[in-house]
């Protein structure tokens, strides 16, 4: 595993949470920019890494969105004082998906999923790009 390449990539996970914060961001323009973000973490992942594209993206795209939650979770309170609105949202979902009872849960379920799926974006960019290589 190319943990460097990683790390790196990873680090724009906290980057993104803190920009999220202090910037005037939308909810929803937010939730792109991070489906974005690890898009392009698993793209570089696979363009850059030697082997093992879908361990990679996936520990990368994985280590990024704890981070990112890590931050967020800790700096909530300035969160909502910069987003207002953003309570409003995070209700109306919460309450649309009321079978789940934790938010932390529900948060912890996304991040798997799109890591996996990251990491399947990673091996398709990887081995394509390999292929082209020899």
């Amino acid at each position: 595993m190319n943990w460097k390449l990683i790390l790196l990539l990873s680090i724009a996970g906290p980057l993104l949470a803190v920009l999220g914060i202090y910037a005037n961001i939308s909810f929803n323009s937010e939730q792109i920019i991070t489906l974005v973000l690890f898009l392009v973490i698993a793209f570089v992942i696979g363009l850059l890494s030697k082997s093992k594209f879908f361990l990679n993206g996936m520990v990368a795209v994985l280590l990024a969105g704890f981070l990112m939650t890590v931050v967020r979770l800790k700096l909530l309170s300035l969160y909502f004082q910069y987003h207002p609105e953003t309570m409003d949202q995070a209700e109306l979902i919460f309450h649309k998906i009321s079978f789940i009872r934790s938010p932390l849960l529900i948060i912890s379920i996304l991040l798997l999923t799109i890591s996996i799926l990251a990491g399947f974006v990673s091996l398709a960019i990887g081995s394509f790009a390999n292929r082209n290589r020899l």
